[in-house]
């Protein structure tokens, strides 16, 4: 079976997401009150798309990016969404990193 194509914003007639919060909104809308990235009604190529779109904004997640300077990188809570997403802000701690690595099981997009 071939890969998926993946569309990009442009191919949708969404507008982009202007601020963290109409992410989130437009993140809910596309997944519904019942969906995550693996359910059968939710088009994950429309997902993709609004986090592509989304132009991050450092002082919209600032508040967000929150440090415990005894680990490596710290997650911190954006939204819960509709209890199957989760939006989290990763704060690295300087000098930490990760090699790029993938979360088996998981299904998760990363901007």
């Amino acid at each position: 079976m071939a890969p998926q194509e993946i569309q990009h914003h442009d191919q949708f007639d969404t507008p982009a997401p202007a601020s963290l919060s109409e992410l989130v909104s437009a993140l809910k809308e596309e997944l519904g009150s019942d969906g995550g990235l693996d359910s059968d009604h939710v088009d994950v190529n429309r997902v993709l798309s609004v986090m592509e779109a989304y132009k991050s904004n450092a002082t919209d997640w600032h508040k967000y990016a929150l440090f415990d300077r005894s680990r490596a990188y710290t997650r911190n809570l954006v939204d819960d969404g509709n209890g199957k997403f989760n939006l989290i802000v990763l704060a690295w701690t300087e000098g930490q990193g990760s090699p790029i690595h993938d979360h088996a099981g998981s299904h998760c997009i990363m901007k």
